[in-house]
């Protein structure tokens, strides 16, 4: 990444450009749709850590039951 920036000298504007002209159209095509498919969906900000620890606790309840079912 450090190559690329010094080769690529962005300006102050680059992030903000990139984000709107690659990263959201990805995110609206791809990510936002199968949202509708997800069992559960971890939200970003406050609370994060908390969701991925019950999140992890779920995901080995349901291989233990499997393992022992």
């Amino acid at each position: 990444m450090q190559n690329s920036l010094r080769s690529r000298k962005p300006t102050c504007d680059c992030p903000g450009s990139q984000y709107e002209s690659t990263v959201r159209p990805a995110h609206l095509q791809f990510v936002s749709p199968s949202r509708e498919f997800a069992d559960f969906v971890i939200p970003g900000g406050v609370g994060f850590a908390r969701s991925v620890e019950l999140a992890g606790s779920l995901i080995h309840s349901v291989c233990d039951n499997l393992r022992f079912n």
